[in-house]
């Protein structure tokens, strides 16, 4: 099984980003195994056992790509598609944390205020109230 996720990381971005996350599964899957060693700044042998069944594979960091090369059993084969989701997952959301570590932050203008998706707005936008709104009374029945 292979599969890539691309980047715009620099190369030693890349590296530090795989590193770490190689490094912290190994720890969150020391009870299945999980096994890792760099051959060289760019190559990770990785291996682990699911169910008994040893699997092991090459994480190889390339310009712009991390690509991880797996060998799957044909036992386990049918869980390609979900492992490829998740593998997938996972790395864009540590190749995210880097970037958002290597923007430069902007701050929003003072009379901006942002608020989570579906939740009410915390200024009134036409009069520039900023109290908190009120909710309309209850009926009394």
């Amino acid at each position: 099984m292979k599969h890539s996720v691309f980047h715009q990381l620099g190369a030693d971005a890349a590296r530090q980003v795989a590193r770490r996350a190689v490094d912290s599964y190994v720890l969150r899957y020391a009870h299945l195994g999980a096994a890792a060693r760099w051959t060289d700044s760019d190559h990770c042998k990785i291996a682990f056992r699911v169910h008994g069944i040893s699997l092991s594979g090459l994480v190889a960091l390339l310009p712009h790509e991390i690509s991880l090369e797996l060998d799957v059993p044909w036992v386990l084969r049918i869980f390609a598609s979900r492992a490829i989701e998740v593998i997938d997952h996972e790395a864009r959301s540590w190749i995210a944390r880097a970037d958002a570590v290597d923007a430069p932050a902007v701050a929003p203008p003072a009379s901006a205020h942002v608020s989570a998706p579906g939740r009410m707005p915390r200024t009134n936008a036409a009069t520039g109230d900023d109290r908190a709104p009120t909710s309309p009374r209850r009926p009394t029945w």
